[in-house]
């Protein structure tokens, strides 16, 4: 059996934008002032896409940016093309975590200039993950390939804190959960935010199971906020598929799920 990808990401992506609308992306442009960029969602189809990003940049050419992260990651490379995007911007970009930047949302936090950590707030950084079907040679191939995206990002979060790549895949491979104080200790952040920002959460539940060793707060809460976020922690597994079956289920467990 040759490795293929399994379509959950697709077909869960597909019942939650036929379920509910995406309202947790946005890009607010004033008549004046920098432009607010929200991205409190998933990373990825069904929530913010690189697609999605790139075309709202281009109205706002020129621009200074404001990004405001609240985001458990996603689909990795969705996440590294919003980096770029934001990257190749051409007016100023500062990053603001305010709850969760994990994983791919990560990623996407170290494009800014400047990057803030509101109190409360957490950076997660891991190895990629995937789900692959196949004989030892696919998983083989998998794996090999799962290596070199992780290289990648490790050159990413090396380039902006200068520390090594080596010792950035050391703390990936733990799945290394970060204060907002260890972030800008070691070189993920500029600024931690002096006032209690309350930040506003998309409304998702991490079942047991979905992360490594998830806080308690974490898989219990309705809703990701400072609080729930504040429980140190040591590792969080990242998978669309699963996060797009998450808003499945929560969706099903409100009753607004749209039958197929």
């Amino acid at each position: 059996m040759k490795c293929k990808s399994l379509p959950l990401k697709e077909f869960y992506a597909k019942q939650y934008l036929q379920s509910a609308p995406v309202e947790w992306f946005s890009i607010q442009a004033k008549d004046d002032g920098p432009v607010e960029v929200t991205i409190y969602d998933f990373i990825g189809t069904g929530g913010v896409s690189a697609s999605d990003m790139v075309t709202s940049l281009r109205e706002v050419k020129g621009r200074d940016l404001n990004v405001r992260v609240n985001s458990p990651g996603g689909d990795v490379f969705d996440g590294i093309a919003i980096f770029n995007a934001l990257r190749k911007h051409s007016g100023e970009v500062r990053v603001t975590v305010d709850g969760l930047a994990a994983s791919a949302a990560s990623v996407i936090a170290m494009a800014g200039e400047s990057i803030t950590m509101s109190q409360g707030a957490m950076l997660m950084i891991h190895d990629a993950w995937a789900m692959t079907i196949g004989n030892a040679d696919d998983h083989i191939a998998m794996s090999e390939t799962l290596n070199k995206v992780s290289a990648e990002l490790a050159g990413i979060y090396s380039e902006r804190t200068g520390v090594s790549s080596r010792a950035v895949r050391r703390l990936m491979q733990s799945e290394t959960w970060l204060t907002a104080q260890e972030a800008k200790d070691q070189g993920f952040a500029d600024v931690v935010e002096g006032e209690n920002v309350q930040a506003q959460a998309r409304e998702f539940v991490v079942p047991e199971g979905l992360m490594k060793a998830a806080p308690a707060a974490l898989i219990s809460a309705e809703i990701v906020t400072e609080e729930a976020v504040a429980e140190n922690v040591q590792a969080a597994e990242d998978s669309m598929a699963r996060l797009h079956c998450l808003k499945r289920l929560e969706l099903a467990k409100r009753g607004e799920l749209t039958k197929v």
